[in-house]
């Protein structure tokens, strides 16, 4: 689950795109998770847009008014996993459900159970790719690990 929508060339792109580098960061993930369903979705749908029409990182307020979005979301989905992308999605899923998340070792992830679906916090793909490119592999094995280990469970 990433943070915000994006505009792509006027239209709202598909969360977490392969299109983008964060998106095929992702899809790395996926592609070695083969038979375990996955989506992708955001916190806040609407892309939050500045004065300048680019997209800005969305306010508090924001991200406050589309938890309740959210929620009904995994409560139709009723997924076993949610990974969360990122410090921002994480806190805001840690005070929604009122859960502290285990919080990422360099690439070993944990997680919590609430209303029978795990939650897990990682580093958000972007991050990855911008200051720890040198380790993506790391960062895709580690994700999956995770993954598998809970499937498993």
């Amino acid at each position: 689950m990433g943070l915000s929508a994006k505009l792509s060339n006027g239209r709202l792109d598909r969360p977490l795109s392969p299109a983008t580098p964060s998106g095929r960061l992702v899809q790395r993930i996926i592609d070695q998770s083969p038979g375990l369903p996955a989506g992708r979705t955001n916190l806040v749908k609407c892309p939050p847009l500045g004065p300048t029409g680019k997209t800005r990182p969305p306010t508090a307020e924001e991200i406050n008014s589309c938890l309740p979005q959210l929620a009904l979301e995994v409560e139709a989905l009723v997924p076993r996993l949610v990974i969360l992308l990122g410090a921002a999605v994480a806190g805001s899923m840690e005070r929604h459900l009122g859960v502290g998340l285990p919080r990422w070792d360099g690439f070993r992830y944990g997680s919590v159970r609430s209303g029978g679906v795990s939650y897990a916090a990682v580093q958000h793909p972007s991050y990855i790719r911008v200051y720890k490119r040198k380790l993506e592999d790391e960062y895709v094995a580690g994700v999956t690990g995770l993954i598998q280990n809970l499937a498993a469970g």
